[in-house]
């Protein structure tokens, strides 16, 4: 690990201004339960295009299986943390593993217990978005960044991908599959894939991926999270194709 000066440059890198000057920005603060992957979205994140501020993500011992009033509970010091960095609105990413879970009543209720949270720290809103079934099919969702890598998959979970389904894929065994030496990081190979990653072509294969750039204000899907947007469409992308 660095001295705490590098450290910190690091967590500046995630306050980023991603709109236009005549753009009314709102300042989105961000929250994970995936610890090792809080270092890997300065990158992607940045790669974006929106209308929005960003602050984070920070790090919440959230239990992806907890009753969602635990959830929110055990979110509360982040959000102080948040509320003190002037943030308006919170969008919350956290897993949904169960593959055969409907994600629409969760998310609702996850929703409904930060509710009461945002009433009395003074947020817009607190949104969340489900993973499905986690971190790793976010990942996966860009494999045309990681051909003759050491992150290249194998060809019937590409098909799946290619097919607009990286949800579907079980994203962390596709990845064991293929990093053997060193053996796949929850820790380390985040970091390393998504700041290669094409966030907009992640957005072809995942609708998840989808949902939460539309939260983030990514004009591409203002209007919809449901289809994928071509990225060669996308006029205000600013980072490799």
């Amino acid at each position: 690990m660095g001295s705490w000066r590098n450290q910190r440059v690091r967590r500046n890198r995630f306050w980023r201004r991603a709109g236009s000057a005549s753009t009314t920005l709102v300042i989105v603060g961000l929250l994970t339960e995936d610890q090792g992957s809080v270092g890997a979205w300065s990158e992607c994140l940045g790669k974006l295009h929106s209308n929005d501020t960003f602050v984070g993500p920070l790090f919440a011992p959230m239990s992806p299986n907890g009753a969602p009033a635990k959830v929110a509970d055990s979110a509360l010091p982040q959000l102080k943390i948040l509320k003190a960095r002037n943030v308006e609105r919170v969008v919350v990413f956290i897993d949904l593993e169960d593959a055969n879970a409907c994600a629409a009543p969760r998310r609702a209720a996850l929703e409904d217990a930060f509710a009461p949270l945002a009433a009395d720290l003074g947020f817009h809103r607190i949104d969340v978005v489900l993973k499905k079934t986690q971190l790793e099919n976010w990942l996966c969702s860009d494999p045309e960044r990681h051909r003759n890598s050491r992150y290249e998959l194998k060809p019937g979970r590409l098909r799946v991908i290619r097919a607009g389904s990286a949800d579907n894929v079980p994203g962390e065994l596709a990845l064991k599959e293929v990093c053997n030496r060193p053996p796949y990081s929850k820790t380390t190979d985040p970091a390393r894939i998504l700041s290669r990653n094409n966030p907009y072509r992640m957005a072809m294969h995942s609708r998840s991926f989808r949902k939460m750039l539309q939260l983030l204000g990514v004009p591409a899907y203002a209007n919809q999270s449901a289809r994928p947007v071509p990225v060669a469409t996308i006029p205000q992308y600013n980072g490799d194709e």
